[in-house]
């Protein structure tokens, strides 16, 4: 019986082997180059996405915080990335 545990681990160490070490189905299509080529300054141009998404903020009046759409860019300080955060940050204000 044991023979054969040892046979079934051996076997499902292989099996995870072998699909570990295959390649990538969808590698990226300009993979980082590697040397000084890779600094900033030579990079290509991604203009990105909008990735602002909900942030808090303290409304003093209410003693409250509450959640409004960042755009990504600017603002102020009143803005934070939870509730939990925000609260902290405010209670008692």
């Amino acid at each position: 019986m044991s023979k054969f545990l040892i046979f079934l681990l051996v076997l499902t160490t292989l099996i995870s082997l072998s699909e570990f070490q295959k390649a990538p189905k969808n590698p990226p299509k300009n993979p980082p180059k590697i040397g000084p080529k890779n600094d900033r300054c030579h990079q290509t141009k991604v203009e990105g996405k909008d990735c602002g998404g909900t942030r808090w903020w303290y409304v003093a009046k209410e003693k409250v915080c509450k959640p409004f759409q960042y755009k990504g860019c600017g603002g102020n300080q009143n803005n934070f990335d939870s509730f939990a955060s925000c609260q902290k940050a405010c209670k008692g204000h």
